[in-house]
């Protein structure tokens, strides 16, 4: 049997009830928690471990972007052109 702590957290009044319904049940909110906690720990550890890599991720995404907007001006003008 894994080892438990039992925590004690104030959190405004509607928490309650939305962790409820993201972990099914009010006897599961303390898996879910600790899901929740462990993927976010895990995710940090990443971005912080690897300098630079959002940096990276960040202009691909704006280099991605400008190349939407590039191909969907051209659509709208091939659709214009066939509208005619």
């Amino acid at each position: 049997m894994v080892e438990t702590t039992r925590m004690s957290l104030s959190v405004s009044a509607d928490i309650p009830g939305m962790l409820t319904e993201l972990a099914g049940s009010k006897s599961r909110m303390g898996e879910y928690l600790e899901a929740l906690i462990r993927q976010v720990h895990a995710g940090q550890q990443v971005v912080t471990s690897q300098p630079g890599e959002v940096e990276m991720l960040t202009g691909s995404l704006m280099h991605l972007s400008a190349k939407m907007k590039e191909l969907d001006a051209r659509l709208q003008l091939l659709e214009g052109k066939q509208g005619k």
